[in-house]
């Protein structure tokens, strides 16, 4: 399992959800080297820390558990690990399920959360995206996209619809600077 990169529809339903212990954790990681090897104790200490505020919370041994397993799983998945940019954020819903992702850039200073939403910040330098225009011209097809490094998609423009209709509009161009 790889940590994915935050795309628009994974924030709003972030932010979107609610519940009664949500389970928010972000720890900066490394994208390579021997430091890699610090970050699953990173988050086993993390981990550690959100049983602890949720046995405060009233939370019986066994259900902290089975909140926590799927994010507990990963600490042994060594792939996992070397997938990942500045920083890793983890979500965890009421039932277990499990969000993790690969930020770009590490907010720090902010400590696990747990409570009746998401704490989205620590995804936020994720969030808006550099997206570039990508014009797709082939002999029979032209088309606009916005790229960003996770998808593309069809923008709808009035552009000519193939290379013959592009070759008419650039000499009637021309006749008309003329």
């Amino acid at each position: 399992m790889k940590p994915s990169r935050l795309t628009t529809d994974q924030f709003d339903q972030l932010a979107a959800t609610t519940g009664e212990n949500l389970v928010s954790i972000a720890i900066p990681t490394h994208r390579r080297g021997r430091d890699v090897a610090q970050d699953p104790v990173r988050l086993k200490n993390e981990l550690a820390e959100v049983d602890a505020q949720l046995e405060e919370r009233g939370m019986k041994p066994r259900q902290r558990d089975q909140l926590l397993q799927q994010a507990t799983e990963t600490l042994d998945d060594v792939e996992f690990w070397e997938h990942q940019a500045d920083q890793l954020a983890v979500f965890i819903e009421d039932d277990g399920s499990t969000t993790t992702l690969a930020v770009s850039e590490e907010t720090g200073g902010a400590p696990s959360h747990v409570g009746d939403r998401f704490y989205v910040r620590y995804v936020l330098p994720d969030l808006d995206p550099i997206l570039l225009p990508v014009l797709v011209l082939t002999q029979n097809f032209v088309g606009l996209y916005s790229a960003d490094l996770v998808s593309a998609r069809r923008l709808e423009v009035d552009l000519p619809e193939s290379l013959e209709d592009v070759n008419w509009f650039v000499d009637r161009e021309s006749q008309r600077q003329q």
